[in-house]
């Protein structure tokens, strides 16, 4: 997962990478901007990371979902 940030005129600077399980798909931030949840389709793994106020990303945790192995599309609230 890579993070950039917007200096507000469009230019992206990199902020650097973030390892997820294989295969990721898609990305959901929780509504109030503090979790993001990524889904890695190979193993149907969906994991989550705490967000900082710099944008940096702490991995808190994954969870297999069954099933869900090539799944596309994620939402959180």
């Amino acid at each position: 997962m890579s993070r950039y940030t917007d200096n507000g005129e469009g230019t992206l600077h990199a902020l650097g990478s973030t390892a997820t399980d294989a295969g990721t798909v898609d990305a959901a931030t929780s509504s109030d901007g503090r979790f993001l949840y990524v889904q890695a389709g190979a193993n149907g793994i969906v994991d989550a990371f705490g967000i900082a106020a710099d944008g940096g990303l702490t991995a808190i945790g994954s969870v297999n979902v069954p099933g869900a192995v090539g799944g596309e599309g994620i939402a959180a609230s």
